[in-house]
This record gives structure tokens, C-alpha cells and sequence, in this order.
């Protein structure tokens, strides 16, 4: 018995559209075989010429589900195009493809909502087995200070609850940090690897880390341990009877330090500002048509 909650699945176009209709087929195939209901929607970065236009009305005839186009006229990237996806979704559970998948990593698909369902997650991840030098460092930071539930790194495709999506809404960013966002929102997620033979993109990983050094206010709290440091530093030459109290260097350890404490309440300033400013809508959506 096929599953009867709605589903939605949101794709971004970032490559030819042979390419993209084949993975289209792929992950319409995949869902069709576990659920009753489901829209995709395609987030196109630009207008489509007339044959691609043919062959997506043709891809639609084999497809069962509702196939919704959005059209951007303004988009920074992709993280910006799953943003516009996310935003018109009206599914109960909602996967999110970050990059290029294939008929062997669809079939996670039904995997990762069994796991969803039965272990009471919130969000599943699918990742793959291979990670770089610094991200394995990073992760394995995060394990021995026990936060092993965050790994930092791209996702092939993410499952996501409409609960988790409302609860991650007011943390948006416009850089591809969705991966760090849903993590850090407080609830359940669970990692599974794959195999890929596709080469996954990892360049938003330095993004991620400056996410967490800001959510976290490293920045401020580095700059408060720094100036006390400097100021203990100067009072150990205040009581040194041999230096000379005129001495350049202590008067500069005291400006440093005042001027770390500064710069340290400049920067929750800037942190108070940037969480208020931070929910403007980075894109613009041109327009939304079903494929009929």
C-alpha cells in the first residue's frame, strides 16, 4: 500500500536538459513506487527555449505526479533556488535535491522516509561515504565536544518535515547553509551515506563553518578571552620592579585589550543586526506554471 500523505520534491535545473529529464524520470519513478501523492517542483535560473519546453511537455506524460515550473528572473545560486521551492511546497514531507542523482540514489528515497517514520526523526540526510581532509578534522571536533548530530558538508538530497521547515524559517540564509541550519534548529536528524560516482560539490563547506562561528558568536567570545589575556599579560608587567613603568609595551597591551573589548561589543551589534535583517526574500520568481 502506497503511502497517502502529500509529498513534495523540489530539483533545481543546473545542467543540460537531457540530463536533468533523465534525473527527472529517476526521482518520478522512485516516488511513484511508495507514494499516492506528490508534486516536484523544477526551479528553472532562466527561461526555456522552445525544444526544451517540448521535451518537458513530453517528460510530463510519464510522470503521475504534478510537475510545477518556477521560473527566476533574480537568483544569487542555488541555496536561493531550494529557498523558492521550499516557499511554494505544499507537502507534509519535503525532499530537497542538492545535487545530481541517479536511478541507484532514488531508491534512498523510500529509505529515508522508512527511517523518518519508524525512528521518529524530523530530518534525514543523505550524504555521501567520501569527505575531504578539513571536513573529516571539523566533524570530528564537532564528535569530541559531543556535538556528533552536526557534520558539517554537502548533501545529495535532504528529507525535511513541514514542522522542521517552519522551525528552520527564521534562521534563512541567502549562502547554502541549509545543511547547518536544520541541524542547529533543535530537532532529530538522522545521517545515511551512499555511494556516489558523481563527484559532489563541496564548496559550501567554508559557508557552513562561517554560519556556526557566527550562530555561535565565536567571533566575540574570542575577542573577550583575547583581551583578558592581554590584560593579565599587562598587569604581570605592572609588577615586575625591574621594567620600567614607562615601558612602550604594557600601555600598548592596555590599548589592545580595551580595544578587543570594543570590537567585541561591536560584533553582538552587528550579530543583533544581521538576525533581524537576515529574513528578506533573496529571489524573485518570474513565474509558476503546471505541466499539463
Amino acid at each position: 500500500m502506497k503511502e497517502q500523505g502529500y509529498f513534495s520534491v523540489v530539483m533545481y535545473k543546473d545542467c543540460e536538459i537531457q540530463c536533468f529529464l533523465q534525473q527527472l524520470y529517476d526521482v518520478a519513478h522512485a516516488m511513484g513506487d511508495f507514494v499516492e501523492n506528490y508534486e516536484i517542483i523544477v526551479i528553472l535560473g532562466e527561461r526555456l527555449d522552445e525544444t526544451s519546453n517540448e521535451l518537458l511537455q513530453e517528460a510530463k506524460r510519464m510522470i503521475n505526479g504534478h510537475v510545477i515550473l518556477v521560473t527566476l528572473s533574480q537568483c544569487q545560486n542555488k541555496a536561493c533556488g531550494i529557498m523558492a521551492g521550499m516557499d511554494l511546497s505544499i507537502g507534509d514531507y519535503i525532499y530537497e535535491i542538492e545535487t545530481h542523482v541517479n536511478g541507484d540514489t532514488c531508491q534512498y528515497m523510500h529509505k529515508m522516509y522508512n527511517n523518518l517514520i519508524e525512528e521518529h526523526n524530523d530530518m534525514v540526510f543523505l550524504r555521501p561515504h567520501k569527505k575531504g581532509i578539513l571536513n573529516g578534522i571539523v566533524n570530528k571536533i564537532f564528535e569530541q565536544r559531543g556535538k556528533a548530530s552536526i557534520v558539517l558538508g554537502g548533501n545529495i538530497m535532504r528529507l525535511v518535515t513541514r514542522r522542521s521547515l517552519n522551525r528552520m524559517e527564521h534562521q534563512r540564509e541567502e549562502e547554502n547553509t541549509r545543511n547547518l541550519m536544520y541541524q542547529l534548529c533543535g530537532l532529530h536528524v538522522k545521517h545515511m551515506h551512499v555511494k556516489q560516482q558523481n563527484k559532489v560539490k563541496h564548496g559550501q563547506f567554508l559557508k557552513e563553518v562561517g554560519y556556526f562561528l557566527r550562530a555561535k558568536k565565536i567571533g566575540s567570545k574570542c575577542a573577550y578571552i583575547l583581551s583578558g589575556i592581554y590584560l593579565m599579560i599587562f598587569l604581570g608587567f605592572m609588577f615586575i620592579d625591574n621594567l620600567d613603568k614607562t615601558y612602550v609595551v604594557p600601555l600598548f597591551l592596555l590599548s589592545f585589550s580595551i580595544l578587543l573589548i570594543l570590537l567585541g561589543m561591536l560584533m553582538n551589534h552587528l550579530l543583533l543586526l544581521y538576525r533581524e535583517t537576515k529574513n528578506t526574500v533573496s529571489y524573485t520568481v518570474l513565474e509558476v506554471r503546471r505541466l499539463k
